[in-house]
């Protein structure tokens, strides 16, 4: 059967058709798509690689770290917490590794390179669903985030729930989420709950932003040049299966190890079969992420 691709994006202001193409062709850039992993099915039918050794498979497998300071104390308003330690494991889009810790009133963890707070897990009791509203809770998950950001210089995305609401603190460049955000859980009866970090203030340490350059790295991140190698990356993982489609899920900037940027494409990939004599088929499905960047 022919092979049939056809890309989708949710972001329809683009407009972009994507040509297949292996290079970034008349362009003064190298974009280069490597894949860091993702979830598929048993009907997936790619060929996959962890390509980015920073964030492979094997650096968010926990494991045990024997820099890892056997008991750790942290403080967070006021509060302290003496956990020991369980394991290290690298998380989202941060380029260092995590220590995680098990407190007797909460859980949490560090920066392996800081030794700051960047996780804290709280048990509240919540006996009751819809007790305070998402509304009547943002002062709280505010004033939480307001020790670790300027909260000004995020956007903030609620999660109402019936027994935690979620405030998703996001720093935004160039209208592209970034991987430098904050989030905290705030249980219905007022009570912190949940407490992240991930890569805060990531866009103040590089040069780059320092020398305003980012917005013009981020515009070759996601031009015509760079989603046509995004596309031939998905070409090749998928060369031997037929009938594919996908769509770009969402994208977030991220600083890599070296300081350069990168876009990281979240993509839903669908597989549909052929079908049988009765005209019947089934309908697979996988996330990937594929890291593209300039290749430096």
């Amino acid at each position: 059967m022919k092979r049939n691709i056809i890309f989708i994006t949710l972001c329809i202001c683009l407009s972009m058709l994507l040509p297949s193409c292996s290079t970034a062709k008349n362009s003064q850039h190298s974009i280069i798509a490597l894949e860091i992993g993702g979830s598929a099915d048993s009907a997936d039918g790619g060929v996959h690689s962890s390509e980015y050794p920073l964030w492979s498979s094997e650096s968010f497998t926990r494991h045990a770290d024997s820099t890892a300071p056997d008991t750790l104390t942290v403080e967070f308003d006021g509060v302290s917490y003496e956990g020991r330690y369980l394991y290290s494991a690298a998380n989202g889009f941060n380029t260092y590794q995590t220590h995680y810790y098990e407190a007797d009133n909460a859980d949490f963890a560090v920066n392996a390179e800081s030794m700051e707070l960047e996780t804290l897990l709280l048990f509240p009791d919540v006996p009751e669903p819809y007790g305070l509203s998402a509304e009547e809770c943002k002062d709280i998950a505010v004033k939480a985030a307001s020790e670790f950001i300027d909260v000004n210089e995020y956007e903030l995305k609620i999660n109402p729930g019936e027994y935690y609401h979620g405030y998703h603190f996001i720093r935004c460049i160039d209208g592209i989420e970034t991987c430098d955000r904050l989030s905290v859980g705030i249980a219905v009866t007022g009570e912190l709950a949940t407490l992240s970090l991930n890569s805060v203030n990531v866009f103040q340490n590089i040069p780059q932003a320092l020398s305003g350059e980012t917005e013009e790295k981020t515009n070759v991140l996601h031009s015509q040049n760079a989603l046509e190698v995004l596309e031939e990356k998905i070409s090749q993982i998928y060369q031997n299966t037929d009938n594919i489609y996908y769509e770009i899920a969402g994208k977030t900037l991220v600083v890599l190890d070296d300081n350069e940027l990168g876009m990281v494409y979240a993509v839903d990939v669908s597989i549909v079969s052929e079908a049988d004599k009765d005209n019947n088929y089934s309908v697979g499905g996988s996330r990937l992420n594929i890291l593209v960047k300039e290749n430096v």
